[in-house]
């Protein structure tokens, strides 16, 4: 008996660490934004969340600002026609988009974290 469990030990532990590798996945959210002329969009992140990539598909400029829990610019940036970045977010809380030229902007964007992401998007807001 003690035999017999000594042998299946190591492919019960190889097992149990596949089984956690695999429940430890990563979550990404994949989009297109498609902004008229001189329009803009807002992602709020409902809880932190590690990274997004962007790239502008367009030729058109885009301004993008990443915004802190209470609306304070974290990041202030131009994404020019077909620029690609891949931004940090943790201290983020929400995303804007400003369509700053006379084109229609397409945005590709993927957001990325460890764990669930929870977000709105809004169109044309009125606010910051």
């Amino acid at each position: 008996m003690k035999a017999l469990f000594r042998r299946s030990l190591p492919a019960v532990f190889a097992a149990s660490i596949t089984l956690l590798a695999g429940c430890s996945s990563k979550t990404t959210i994949k989009s297109d934004l498609v902004l008229d002329a001189t329009s803009r969009a807002r992602i709020q992140l409902h809880q932190q969340t590690q990274a997004i990539e962007l790239l502008n598909d367009s030729n058109a400029d885009v301004r993008v600002l990443v915004l802190d829990k209470k609306d304070r610019v974290v990041s202030d940036m131009m994404l020019s026609g077909h620029d690609q970045v891949r931004l940090d977010l943790l201290p983020a809380r929400a995303l804007q988009f400003d369509n700053e030229s006379q084109e229609t902007a397409v945005v590709r964007w993927t957001l990325r974290n460890n764990s669930r992401i929870e977000y709105t998007l809004a169109m044309n807001p009125t606010t910051h």
